[in-house]
Order: structure tokens, then sequence, then C-alpha cells
């Protein structure tokens, strides 16, 4: 389903259903405890990428750092 197709169906769906009472407000939000997983698992993910992209630089600085010293010698 293309996104213009989707907009379509949620502008159907929303005149259809224009007369039911919403939900109040905190019916809609997530609860402090979800709020805090979802955050805990954001820096989670942060920390991770960060870890292995250090680890992924100090692979390539310690293979040129060898072939620099090389070269340094041989001149």
């Amino acid at each position: 389903m293309s996104i213009l197709e989707f907009m379509l169906a949620n502008q159907i769906w929303a005149r259809r259903h224009r007369d039911k009472k919403p939900y109040p407000l905190y019916h809609d939000l997530p609860g402090k405890r979800a709020i805090a997983v979802r955050l805990a698992a954001m820096l989670a993910v942060f920390a991770m990428s960060i870890l292995l992209l250090e680890v992924a630089g100090d692979r390539y600085g310690s293979t040129t750092v060898g072939g620099s010293t090389v070269a340094a010698s041989r001149q």
C-alpha cells in the first residue's frame, strides 16, 4: 500500500468514526514504565553502536600504524 493510499484510508476511517467520542488523553500516552524501558533500550543501542565504532576504529588504526612504522623504517 502506498503512502497516498494509506493517507486516504486514514481519512475515510476518520470520517466514519467522527461522531464517536475519542478516548481520554491518558489512554493515548504510554505509562512511565514504558517510557523508562524505551529510554533504556535507546541508550543501550546507542552505547553498543559507540562501542562497535570504537572497536572498528581501533582495528583500523592498529593496521595503519603497523604499516606506517614499517614504511618509516625503510626510509
